[in-house]
C-alpha cells in the first residue's frame, strides 16, 4: 500500500483530512497527516497539499489584505518545505495547495479573485456547482477523462501569473485558472476530497498515490 502524506492545520481542517484519507483508501493508498507541529520527516513517495488558510501574499511580494487570522505563515512554511523534499514524488495540490505550490515556483495570486471579477462570488459549497472546462491535450483531461465537469467552489485567492514549466489546463466559465499540471505535479482549484465518490474526481487521488 502507497503511503500518500497530506499536510494539513495544526488547529481544525478535520474534515478535509478525513474526506482525504477516505479518498485515499478508496484508491488502495494509506494517509498520513503532517502539520507544522508534527512534521512528518520520512523520504516522501507522494504528497497531497490540501486546502485551508489564505496563502501569505508576502510570498509573492504584496501586502497582506485580510486581517491576520486568514493566514497561517507556519504551515505555509511547513508545506513549502516539504515541496522542496518532494522533487522526486507525485504532488497533488488542492485549492489553497494548488495556489502554494505555484508560488514556491515563481507565480503569483490575486488575494480576491471575487473582486477583480467586479462581482459577488458563488455560494460557497462542497457539492459540484461549477462548470469547468479542461484541456483536451492534458494530462488531467486523460485522467479524469473528460474536458468538462462539475467541481465545488470555495476560494477566494486564484492564480494570477505562473511559471514557464507549470501549465493551466483547466479553467471556469469566467476565464479563472481552475487547474495546472507540471512534469510530477497536478494541481486543482476544487476540492476532489469531497466529491471522491466520482471516478472522475477519485481519479486524481489515484494518479498521485502511484508515487
Amino acid at each position: 500500500m502507497t503511503d500518500v502524506v497530506v499536510t494539513g492545520p495544526d488547529h481544525g481542517g478535520v474534515a478535509a483530512w478525513r474526506a482525504t484519507r477516505r479518498a485515499l483508501a478508496r484508491v488502495g493508498a494509506h494517509a498520513r497527516r503532517s502539520t507544522p507541529s508534527r512534521p512528518i520527516e520520512d523520504p516522501l513517495d507522494a504528497l497531497v497539499i490540501g486546502g485551508g488558510a489564505h496563502v501569505h501574499p508576502v510570498l509573492f511580494g504584496e501586502p497582506a489584505a485580510c486581517p491576520i487570522h486568514a493566514y497561517d505563515t507556519a504551515r505555509d512554511a511547513h508545506e513549502l518545505a516539504l515541496l522542496r523534499r518532494a522533487r522526486r514524488a507525485r504532488v497533488l495540490g488542492i485549492c489553497r495547495g494548488m495556489q502554494l505550490a505555484t508560488v514556491a515556483r515563481g507565480g503569483s495570486l490575486y488575494q480576491d479573485v471575487w473582486r477583480v471579477l467586479g462581482r459577488r462570488p458563488p455560494r460557497r459549497t462542497i457539492f459540484a456547482a461549477r462548470r469547468v472546462r479542461v484541456a483536451a491535450d492534458s494530462r488531467l483531461a486523460e485522467l479524469l477523462g473528460v474536458t468538462e465537469l462539475r467541481v465545488n467552489s470555495l476560494h477566494s485567492q486564484a492564480l494570477r501569473e505562473w511559471p514557464s514549466d507549470v501549465r493551466p489546463v483547466a479553467w471556469d466559465e469566467d476565464g479563472v485558472v481552475q487547474a495546472v499540471e507540471s512534469e510530477r505535479f497536478v494541481g486543482v482549484q476544487w476540492h476532489p476530497e469531497y466529491l471522491a465518490r466520482d471516478p472522475k474526481h477519485r481519479a486524481l487521488f489515484r494518479w498521485v498515490a502511484q508515487g
